[in-house]
């Protein structure tokens, strides 16, 4: 959800809320796409024009962090970084 302008991740149940940075938003606005691993470290590499592999530690950092937090849950035999992570 938007909040004073920025994206926040809420979990009412657990009354858990994470605010997004940039690269958290950019992020998950191709993760609700339906993006791979794969998709999402190339295309923010790209839009934030850093060597993938930098990106490719950020987006683990990043999703390691949503998983802890329980905004995310790791999929089995899943094709999208969100189910995936």
């Amino acid at each position: 959800m938007r909040q004073e302008g920025r994206l926040v991740l809420v979990d009412p149940a657990r009354q858990v809320e994470h605010p997004l940075d940039e690269f958290g938003a950019d992020a998950w606005e191709l993760m609700v796409r339906g993006a791979t691993f794969a998709t999402l470290a190339t295309e923010l590499a790209a839009k934030r024009q850093e060597a993938r592999n930098r990106t490719r530690s950020r987006l683990k950092e990043w999703l390691g962090g949503l998983l802890v937090l329980g905004l995310i849950r790791r999929g089995q035999g899943s094709a999208s970084a969100a189910e995936g992570a």
